[in-house]
C-alpha cells in the first residue's frame, strides 16, 4: 500500500485551489492523501514527526525562533504536535532537540541542515555535541551543517538542497559555485549538481520555491512560476529523477509562496 500524504485540514479552507490541484494530481497518480486535524497553519512538515529508517517516528521541539514573538501571528500560530500525533495514533520516539521539520534533509546515512540548528540549541549543546546527538537521533553517521540563507528568517534546508541519490545532492540555482553551501557538501563526500534555469543566474529572485518540491513514491510535485521557465525545469527534474517522469506535475500556488514556502512545507508523509 502507497504512503499516505498528508496536508493541513486548513489548506482547503485557506487556499481551496491549491488544495484542489494537489488532490487532483495525487487521484490521477494513485496518491493517497488526507488531512491533518487540530493546526494552527498550513505548514505541517514543520512540526510534524521526522521518519527514521527503522520506521519509528521522531518528535522533536517544535519552538523555533521566528515563533516566539508575544504578537498576533507569532506564538498563536504555533502547532502542538503533541496533541496532532496522539489524535492521529501516531507513536512517536522523543528528543530534547530544537528542530524545524523544513530544516531535515535526510537520505541514507547523511542528514544535512542549515546551521540554524546550531544556535537553536546552543544553551544545551556545543557543536561537537549537537552533531554526535543528532547522529544518534536521526540514525546517520555524517551531518553536514550548511549555512543559513541570510535572505530565509526561517533558516529551513529544504529550498537549498535535495538529494537525488544516497550520494548526490541537488541545489538551488543560486547556490551554484557558492562555497559556503557546495563545499561542506563536497566534503562529506557528496556529488553536488545545481538545478539549473536558462538565463537566470545567481540572484535569489523569486525562483527559489522550485526546489522546494513534494516527493513522495508515487509523484513529484513542483511549484509553477514563470512560464518560460516551468518546462525548463520539468526537463531538468526528469533527467535528475528519472523516475517521475511520468509521475510529476506543476501547482500554482503564488499565495503560498508569498508566505515564505512551498510545496514540501505544506506536506508530509509518515515514510
Amino acid at each position: 500500500m502507497p504512503t499516505t500524504l498528508y496536508l493541513s485540514h486548513l489548506l482547503p479552507e485557506v487556499h481551496p485551489g491549491v488544495y484542489q490541484q494537489i488532490k487532483a494530481a495525487c487521484e490521477g497518480f494513485g496518491q493517497p492523501i488526507d488531512l491533518v486535524l487540530g493546526t494552527r497553519d498550513i505548514w505541517v512538515r514543520d512540526f510534524m514527526p521526522i521518519p527514521l529508517p527503522d520506521g519509528r517516528l521522531l518528535e522533536y521541539r517544535y519552538d523555533p525562533d521566528y515563533l516566539q514573538g508575544a504578537t498576533a501571528g507569532t506564538r498563536g500560530k504555533k502547532s502542538n504536535p503533541d496533541l496532532i500525533c496522539d489524535a492521529m495514533g501516531l507513536q512517536t520516539v522523543k528528543t530534547d532537540l530544537i528542530i524545524d521539520g523544513g530544516n531535515v534533509i535526510r537520505q541514507g546515512n547523511t542528514l544535512i541542515m542549515a546551521d540554524k540548528v546550531v544556535g537553536e540549541n546552543r544553551f544545551h549543546y556545543g557543536k561537537k555535541a549537537l552533531k554526535a546527538k543528532l547522529m544518534e537521533d536521526f540514525q546517520v553517521k555524517e551531518v553536514v551543517f550548511i549555512p543559513q540563507d541570510k535572505k530565509d528568517r526561517y533558516g529551513h534546508a529544504d529550498s537549498m538542497v535535495r538529494f537525488i541519490d544516497d550520494q548526490t545532492v541537488l541545489i538551488n540555482y543560486y547556490y551554484d559555485d557558492y562555497g559556503p553551501v557546495v563545499n561542506p557538501l563536497k566534503g562529506a563526500g557528496l556529488h553536488v549538481k545545481a538545478l539549473e534555469l536558462p538565463g537566470i543566474k545567481y540572484t535569489q529572485g523569486n525562483y527559489w520555491p522550485y526546489l522546494n518540491f513534494l516527493q513522495t513514491d508515487r509523484l513529484l510535485l513542483f511549484t509553477a512560476i514563470d512560464p518560460q521557465l516551468d518546462a525548463a525545469v520539468q526537463q531538468r527534474l526528469e533527467q535528475l529523477y528519472p523516475a517521475y517522469r511520468s509521475k510529476m506535475a506543476a501547482i500554482k500556488m503564488p499565495e503560498v509562496t508569498k508566505k515564505g514556502g512551498a510545496l514540501n512545507c505544506i506536506s508530509w508523509s509518515p515514510k
